[in-house]
């Protein structure tokens, strides 16, 4: 009620799925105003936690810890997005993980060793923002034998029609994410409601994104690839990463996976 939130801002949650608003730079203050938010108002508020698509406060840590070593730094880029709010809190794109379009697939290790795919990837042949279309299309080096020499049988390779998009990625176990014109990508989550373990290649997300980080770490449910062993052998690489997992391993990341899904996913029974 007004009277609580007058004296007591900083108890509210304010969530927003607009990516420009609060993102804390300049731009960002004609946002407020198409908005109808007034300075004053954003000043207390901003004592309040933030609930968004990525977590700025935690993001800048990672941008100062590394200024020079990667592709968000540059003045057009993050690294002049200033947190605006106190406390952030990020659910990412969660939303894909509830959408009624992919059926649900509950993360058992009987169902996800049930499916006959291990890789699947699929990329545009357009390019991506903050040199991140190095890494989207390093698979497809050397005339497509990169993917060749991934452990088959696999779906890798560029667009395909919808009806065979979602028919090979519920019968994957790993699903390749890569990331775009920001550290992150929608399909994480699509994997997650899917059933299929993340193999991550972007060393910023669990800044830009942590998602539930109080609970669980990214590994947890997913593998992370370093970029610059993925751009320097892609399939080498990603062989390796799920050939090195022991039977245990494996095994909790299927229940890290079960767990990310009853948490995101509106329609979990």
């Amino acid at each position: 009620n007004e009277p609580y939130f007058q004296q007591h801002p900083e108890k509210h949650l304010y969530i927003t799925n607009n990516e420009r608003l609060f993102r804390g730079d300049l731009k960002s203050m004609y946002h407020f105003a198409e908005s109808g938010l007034t300075k004053h108002v954003v000043t207390k508020i901003s004592r309040g936690i933030l609930v968004k698509d990525f977590d700025a406060q935690f993001f800048r840590q990672y941008l100062m810890k590394f200024p020079k070593n990667n592709d968000w730094n540059a003045e057009e880029n993050f690294w002049h997005w200033l947190p605006s709010f106190s406390h952030h809190w990020s659910l990412g794109y969660s939303h894909e993980s509830s959408d009624p379009q992919y059926n649900l697939t509950l993360a058992t290790f009987d169902n996800w060793s049930n499916k006959e795919l291990n890789f699947f990837y699929r990329t545009t042949k357009g390019k991506s923002q903050n040199n991140s279309t190095n890494y989207r299309h390093a698979i497809f080096q050397s005339d497509m034998a990169e993917v060749d020499r991934l452990i088959q049988p696999s779906a890798v390779g560029y667009e395909v029609g919808k009806k065979r998009w979602l028919r090979e990625i519920s019968n994957s176990k790993y699903c390749i994410v890569v990331r775009g014109d920001n550290p992150s990508s929608r399909s994480m989550f699509v994997a997650i409601r899917l059933g299929c373990i993340p193999v991550i290649v972007s060393d910023a997300l669990p800044y830009y994104q942590p998602v539930i980080r109080s609970l669980l770490r990214y590994d947890d449910f997913s593998i992370l690839i370093n970029e610059a062993q993925f751009l320097s052998n892609p399939a080498e690489t990603l062989n390796n990463a799920i050939l090195s997992l022991s039977d245990d391993e494996l095994k909790q990341k299927i229940d890290g996976l079960a767990l990310v899904q009853r948490i995101l996913s509106l329609d979990h029974p």
